[in-house]
């Protein structure tokens, strides 16, 4: 399982477009991969129907990694 997230602030412009193609040419992360990124950058929100789930199992965990 492979993902990634990266976010520029405050890059210049021609430096952003050389990064940018530099990357697009190496292997990208399979589907499954950026879907993972996708829920841990966009979690459900209150008014989604997931939404109690998620809060109970984010709980848990984090209960779970603070014993």
């Amino acid at each position: 399982l492979r993902g990634g997230y990266l976010e520029m602030f405050n890059m210049d412009k021609d430096v952003k477009e050389i990064f940018i193609s530099s990357i697009a040419v190496r292997l990208c992360p399979t589907v499954l991969g950026q879907t993972v990124v996708d829920c841990i950058v966009d979690p459900p929100k209150p008014s989604d129907d997931s939404f109690e789930l998620y809060e109970r199992e984010k709980h848990a965990i984090l209960q779970g990694l603070a014993e």
